[in-house]
Parts: structure tokens; sequence; C-alpha cells
């Protein structure tokens, strides 16, 4: 892998290999993402260092999520990078920070960050690259556009290819979660030159799916390569017994947008009045979601809270309980958005248990739940979902299962998605 023939001898390409992103130790999809692409460079042969930049501010309440440890035998290979070099609204925002501000003082010096630095707030100075031994020969980013301009000065600086990892959209495709129209369209205005300043250096670009690579432009297409997002877990083995709760589960982040369709909560309601059913009987479980601020009080409204559970963000293991017990999965569409497909449906699909998306996105989510014949894609028709409930609530009682997905769960892992890299290297 990595190697270019040159007169019948093979060369190695790339000898050593940088991963740059950030907050290395939060428990998301970029973390565990990024450590696949670690752990299948270093089996490769590869010399690897995986950087995470420490920034001393806070991200977005809603993503304030819980700290998870490094796997032990990758711990060697991932460095952590403290900028010493801080421009004035970095400085500002460690002030609001220490002093409380509310988050819509903070939005403000965002958006005075992208205005003056033609860039989001996570990125570092060139200055952070200059003293560091490691000299990579390719330098892959992961994160926002803060990072990727830190990665493509990184690679100026060194002389090194450059590979962009997309895990969302920058100024091409849909509005990130919880951006309004006018803030996406304000980001386009003072970043989509710089974007399209660091496509054109990249020597690859990596998006997640299909639709993500639609967006771009066609002059950078012929580049990009498509490394979807996997499952976090593998080799789990589940063991058959008895469970008296009918368990609902969603796991991660959930935001503001994915609540404006309340249909779910209402046919949930009638499903439980309807079947008389208690606490007891089944449970609505939301992994991951207490910094939402607008799910308590939905779960209020409809009356559902002696049968809920908002658990905060969990690690794998934790996390496992959830996924093994659960029913059903809930997957809850994106607002408007129809081009978002998270980790999470990489997960649901790997525990083989149904899927139901009360609503269609009319995109990624329906797409892949149909094509492996995972669960159920309503209409938003309440009484349609209740029939689903209805369904999968008598074949729990049955102790049946649904159809296994058209493709085996191992596919489904990070592991092995994270070997479409090395196709890219070589």
């Amino acid at each position: 892998m990595g190697y270019e023939a040159r007169s019948g001898i093979y060369m190695r390409i790339f000898k050593k290999i940088a991963i740059l992103t950030y907050d290395l130790h939060i428990q998301q999809t970029s973390t565990h993402r990024y450590l696949s692409f670690l752990e299948t460079l270093i089996e490769a042969g590869y010399e690897v260092e995986l950087i995470g930049v420490d920034f001393p501010f806070l991200p977005n309440p809603i993503n304030n999520v819980k700290k998870e440890e490094i796997i032990e035998h990758l711990r060697p290979y991932v460095k952590t990078l403290k900028p010493s070099y801080l421009n004035f609204i970095q400085k500002l925002l460690i002030y609001a920070d220490a002093h409380h501000f509310p988050y819509q003082i903070k939005k403000i010096l965002l958006a005075a960050h992208i205005i003056f630095y033609r860039v989001d707030q996570w990125t570092i100075s060139r200055r952070e690259f200059e003293n560091r031994s490691f000299k990579p020969d390719l330098i892959i980013s992961g994160g926002s556009g803060g990072i990727i301009k830190s990665a493509f000065s990184w690679a100026k600086k060194t002389n090194a290819k450059l590979f962009l990892d997309y895990r969302d959209p920058w100024t091409y495709g849909y509005n990130l979660l919880e951006t309004s129209q006018k803030i996406s369209y304000f980001k386009k205005i003072f970043t989509r030159n710089q974007e399209k300043r660091y496509l054109k250096f990249a020597e690859k670009v990596i998006t997640v799916s299909e639709t993500l690579k639609s967006f771009f432009p066609s002059p950078y297409k012929e580049k990009i390569n498509i490394i979807e997002n996997g499952s976090n877990f593998s080799e789990v083995k589940e063991t058959k017994k008895e469970r008296s709760v009918f368990s609902i589960v969603y796991i991660g982040t959930l935001y503001n947008d994915q609540l404006i369709d309340e249909s779910f909560f209402f046919a949930l309601k009638q499903f439980v009045n309807k079947n008389n059913l208690s606490a007891q009987k089944i449970k609505l479980c939301f992994v991951g979601s207490t910094q939402n601020q607008k799910l308590g009080s939905v779960i209020e409204k409809h009356g559902l809270t002696d049968f809920t559970e908002i658990a905060a963000r969990k690690g794998t293991s934790e996390l496992l309980y959830y996924l093994l017990e659960a029913s059903l999965f809930l997957h809850l569409r994106y607002g408007k958005r129809s081009g978002i497909i998270t980790s999470k449906q990489a997960d649901y699909l790997y525990f083989n248990k149904p899927i139901l998306l009360p609503n269609s996105d009319h995109g990624d989510i329906a797409d892949s739940i149909n094509s492996y014949k995972a669960g159920y894609v309503c209409n938003g028709r309440i009484e349609v979902i209740e029939e689903v409930l209805d369904r999968e609530y008598h074949r729990f009682l049955d102790d049946q299962k649904l159809l296994k997905a058209s493709t085996p769960r191992e596919e489904l892992s990070r592991k092995v998605i994270s070997k479409k890299l090395l196709d890219m290297i070589s």
C-alpha cells in the first residue's frame, strides 16, 4: 500500500502521515473516525501521528459531551497540541467562557471571527508547527473549515500532500444543524473563496456519501473519494434473554430541527393509551440528548414523562447496554435536510433491530433503511406511525425479530470502511 512503480522497483510515496483534528478525547463521531484511520494506517506500516488540537474555549453547549479514554494501544500515536498563538477573537472567546457569557454573545464573536479571519474559530497559527519534530509527507485534515485551513498551512510549510476530509459541508451543501439559512449565506460570502483555494490545493478530498460529493463543483469531483460513516462497534455477541420492556432507543445528539415535526410523539402517546401500557411495559430512551433544552418540554407536552429516559452521552461500553436492549431504533429527520447520513445509522444497522423514521427525509436516511430492508420509513401520518409501533410491539411480545439486513454487519464497521483510505494512498 502506498507504493509507486519505478523501473521495476516499488517506491513508497508516503512514509509519514499526520491526521489533524480537534477535541480528540470527546465521545463523538469524529473521534472514532480518526482513531479508525489511525489504526488502519499503523497496521499498514506507516509512521503516523494523530494530532488533536486542544482549544482553550468551549464548543456549542449542545456538543459539550462526555470525555472518553483513547484505546491503550493507540495512545503512543495520539498527540495533543495546545495552541500558544491565539488571535484576538479567540482570546475574547476564552474570556467569555471564563466569565460565563451567554452563548448568544459568543455567537457574535464567532461571526466576527469569520468576518476578520475568513474561517471559523477552530484554526491555529502556522507557527504552531514550526518546532514539531514529526515532518509528514501527507496531512489529512479532520474537522471544520478552521482545521482545513490549519492543515493547508502546515502542508504548504512542509511541502506535504493534503487530503481534506469532509464529514459535513463547509460552504457547499446543506446548512449545518442548528445553523439558519441567513448564517449559512453569511458564511458562504466570507469563506467560499478560502474553501476553493484549499480544494484546489488538495491532492484528494474525502466525503461520507455520494450526496455530499454531489454538492461540490465539477472541477473538484475527480479528486473526491467516499469513506462512509461506520459503526463504532465490532464483534459484539448478543446473548438471547427475556426482555419484559418494549424499548425504543435514540442515540446521539438531538437537535432542535429534529423536533419540529412531533408526529412520532403524537403517535406514541396514542399507542400507549390504546394498549394501556405502563412504564413497566414500554420505555423511550434518548441517550446523549441531555443538552437539548427543547426535548423535555416536548416529552412533557405529550404526557410521556413517565416512560422516557433522557441520558447523557455514554462511552462505547455503556452505550452497548442500550443498543442490545432496544426493541426498536428511532431516527428523526434533520428538518428539511435530505443529505445527512450519520454514524448513528451504521450503529442501528449493525445491531439489526428495526429502525423507525417517522417522517421521511426523502434522502440518505430513508434510502439506507429501504436498501437494507431495515425498518420503516413513514410519511408523518400519525396513524401510520402508530400502526408500525403496534406491529413491532406484538412482534416483541411474540419474541420475533426483523429479517436481517442485506449487508453483513462486519461491512458496517469503521475498521473495515477505513481500509478505503489505503486505496486512496496507494
